[in-house]
């Protein structure tokens, strides 16, 4: 899956639609994903799981997975 970047500042991958979002990485693997009105977020859709985070505290996701 190949992402694409726009003028925005959005990174985005599969089905995804945003709306007054900037500077975001969306990508989407099985749904849509909507986003709107988001700035330096983070949006992974897989078929299993959403992850939704602020840009700058993705690497915290390491101390959820060890519980």
């Amino acid at each position: 899956m190949c992402a694409k970047k726009y003028a925005d500042g959005n990174v985005c991958s599969g089905d995804v639609l945003s709306h007054s979002t900037f500077n975001s990485y969306v990508r989407a693997e099985y749904r849509l994903v909507v986003i709107v009105g988001l700035d330096n977020v983070v949006v992974v859709e897989t078929n299993n799981a959403v992850l939704v985070a602020a840009k700058d505290q993705v690497q915290d996701v390491k101390k959820l997975l060890r519980h």
